[in-house]
């Protein structure tokens, strides 16, 4: 655990020099009523901040995926788990990563 908490500490948020990665995704899971956050992924680039990961919503003991997008007109949290299991047709989203492929995320 203290090797995560300290790669989370590199300052790389080039939007955010004054913030290190952890603040940046603190800010976000702490606006929400979750626990167990655990396997992020991210991107941050000059104008936007993606996250995605994992965590248990307070009151339920199943295990959702969420993704949060940040940019200049503010921040959206998703649960992908419950709005897009549906319509992929999956019992459920458990592993979101994010993928930089040329200029698409």
């Amino acid at each position: 655990m203290q090797i995560v908490q300290q790669l989370l500490n590199i300052k790389c948020c080039n939007s955010d020099r004054d913030a290190g990665l952890s603040e940046c995704f603190e800010r976000v899971t702490g606006s929400l009523s979750i626990g167990n956050v655990f396997n992020p992924s991210f991107y941050c680039g000059r104008n936007t901040r993606i996250f995605a990961f994992r965590a248990i919503p307070d009151g339920s003991e199943i295990l959702t995926s969420f993704v949060s997008i940040e940019d200049e007109t503010g921040r959206t949290v998703t649960n992908i788990s419950a709005d897009y299991s549906k319509e992929l047709d999956s019992a459920g989203l458990i592993d979101p990563k994010i993928a930089r492929i040329n200029d698409e995320m």
